[in-house]
């Protein structure tokens, strides 16, 4: 094998015994000049029925990734003596620049197959000053040579086909080779997506060049929905009397997010040719974007949900206890401008988490960019009966005929059987206690604390008179007079909220149902006492951001994330608030207050 292509080789013990599983990263030009560009290419395959997922490339640094494509299928099957083999896997390749003089190595590369996370060994690249790199051609599969092993899953090399008429244009815009939009539509909707292709033109009998640098359009007034950079040889056309190749080498698609004037900048390479540089451009792209109409919008509708969209739902189980969850799963499909959210429908004793989001969106061979998007999250159901769920509505408007229209589904209904009252159960009331005291409190909200109620008791109060397992009784009545003159100075610090939620949590380890409530309050007050930070509601993902902008440390950003993510679990799942679990969770809350505490020092 060349220097430059380097792989793992594993043999897994999933199907039949050893499945080979490889994964090769590959550079060239293994030599470059100070901001030249180089092609790293990842593949991962297996020889079996596998899944392949996630090629990644690893540590580049000092190379900037300018460019990327992929995940491409790689596929093949061998017959031979009677038997079938297939070999199948994914490949991803990167567009590096270098930045600075030296021998650096990246990588290693990996993938995950199988559920095991392969590794390639790192690659070497040198970079050298300007006019000390060898000369390079375009030949995308020069870097593989004679001994590529994967050569065989890759499509023969044939004539070139001719390509689709629509790319013939009259006149050649350079000499040699120019670059140009594709768009074809240049009016839109806000929200409405547009393919931006870029097509590269060739003269066939060219003289061999090189690209120095390559720079891609900004578009401030648009956000990128999808990114493609691999390089499609398209075939020959005609320009003006003579024929050239032409190719994609770029593909956005760009949704407008304001109307007015939007524009996407110019697409630009720098080229050497011999001791010469050329610089090719495309010039700018100018969309002219407005809103939607006003007249026929439906109630609901937000700007920018633009395209063509379908809703299915599931939900599972149809029966359960007063109090319990079903999971519910809802399918969008179509194509166009996915919104990030869906709209359930509101009722008393209904209750919905946020929904887990999974994509399975493409750009199809018509240029559509569409398939499914998938919204999973649970219901809590308190109240009991026929429960009876109602619809998920999603207004959207339909670009191509002008016309708005709306998606629905409706979710069914849930027959909910209700708990008896603790005072009318059969069960006697110590063993009823004993059981309802493992199970989470009910929630009040989706994001926060549930809110207090009144007591003649303060958090220390309360402190003082849970026992002598926490403080014991020696002193009470002199103490609780001290704290009690304290408590109207300290209540209104972060300090002393803090202390009253650390009292709450020592009386929660004896009294379970307080447990959840309790942590999260000394979560909140403890991060606001020791980094200044307003923590009361905010979900895990704001929180992380909220710590993260703070500049708090690493690990106590991810303990105290991890930590909200269990006490939500706990509070909203049944089952997951045993008294062991919630023991655990008292000593990491415990154990994150002590961190917060020695970084405020």
């Amino acid at each position: 094998m060349k220097r430059g292509a380097v792989s793992l080789v594993v043999w897994l013990s999933a199907g039949r015994a050893g499945a080979e599983a490889i994964v090769v990263a590959r550079v060239s030009p293994q030599v470059v000049e100070v901001g030249d560009t180089v092609t790293l290419l990842v593949e991962a395959t297996t020889d079996e029925d596998t899944r392949v997922a996630s090629p990644a490339p690893g540590k580049t640094k000092p190379f900037r990734i300018v460019g990327r494509s992929g995940p491409t299928p790689l596929s093949q099957t061998i017959v031979a003596n009677g038997q079938m083999d297939r070999r199948q896997g994914l490949s991803m390749s990167y567009s590096l620049q270098a930045t600075k003089e030296g021998t650096f190595t990246i990588g290693p590369a990996s993938a995950d197959i199988g559920g095991i996370v392969l590794r390639s060994a790192p690659v070497k690249i040198k970079v050298v000053k300007v006019g000390m790199a060898p000369k390079r051609s375009f030949d995308p599969f020069s870097m593989f040579g004679d001994d590529d092993p994967f050569g065989s899953l890759r499509p023969a090399r044939e004539e070139m086909p001719t390509a689709d008429a629509s790319l013939a244009l009259s006149k050649a815009e350079a000499p040699y080779v120019f670059y140009r939009f594709g768009a074809r539509k240049l009016k839109a909707v806000v929200g409405e997506l547009i393919s931006v292709p870029v097509y590269e033109y060739e003269e066939p009998n060219a003289p061999r060049m090189a690209a120095d640098a390559i720079t891609d359009p900004k578009a401030p007034d648009f956000v990128i929905r999808l990114f493609e950079g691999n390089t499609k040889d398209l075939g020959l056309t005609r320009v003006g009397a003579e024929t050239w190749k032409v190719a994609l080498v770029r593909r956005w698609v760009l949704a407008p997010l304001r109307a007015g004037r939007a524009i996407i900048s110019s697409f630009r390479v720098r080229l050497r040719i011999g001791g010469q540089q050329l610089m090719r451009e495309t010039g700018p792209l100018v969309i002219e974007v407005t809103d939607p109409p006003i007249s026929g919008r439906p109630p609901g509708y937000e700007v920018g949900t633009v395209g063509q969209f379908a809703l299915s739902a599931q939900i599972a189980p149809r029966n359960v206890d007063q109090g319990g969850v079903v999971t519910l799963s809802i399918e969008l499909s179509g194509s166009g401008n996915f919104p990030s959210k869906l709209t359930m429908p509101s009722q008393d004793g209904v209750e919905y988490s946020e929904s887990e989001i999974k994509d399975n969106l493409k750009l199809d061979d018509h240029g559509r960019f569409g398939g499914s998007r998938r919204f999973t999250s649970v219901i809590r159901i308190s109240r009991a009966g026929k429960v009876v769920l109602g619809k998920v509505y999603l207004p959207f408007f339909n670009a191509e005929d002008g016309t708005y229209k709306v998606a629905e589904v409706d979710l069914g209904s849930v027959e909910v059987t209700g708990v008896p009252a603790l005072a009318t159960s059969s069960v006697p009331p110590s063993e009823a206690q004993s059981k309802l005291a493992s199970l989470p409190s009910q929630r009040a909200s989706l994001e926060g604390a549930p809110p207090r109620h009144g007591s003649s008791i303060s958090g220390f109060g309360a402190l003082a008179f849970s026992g002598p397992v926490i403080l014991g009784l020696s002193g009470l009545f002199v103490r609780g007079r001290r704290w009690s003159r304290e408590r109207g100075q300290r209540a209104s610090t972060p300090a002393g909220r803090l202390a009253a939620a650390l009292a709450g949590l020592a009386e929660a380890r004896t009294q379970s149902a307080l447990a959840d409530g309790a942590m999260t309050r000394v979560v909140e007050t403890a991060i606001e006492a020791y980094l200044g930070i307003t923590a009361r509601g905010l979900s895990s993902d704001a929180l992380r951001a909220a710590l993260e902008a703070a500049d708090a440390p690493a690990k106590i950003v991810s303990d105290a994330v991890s930590i909200v993510c269990a006490i939500e679990t706990a509070r909203f799942m049944p089952g997951e608030g045993s008294i062991e679990e919630q023991k655990k969770r008292i000593d990491q809350v415990e154990t994150l207050v002590a961190e917060l505490k020695r970084a405020k020092r």
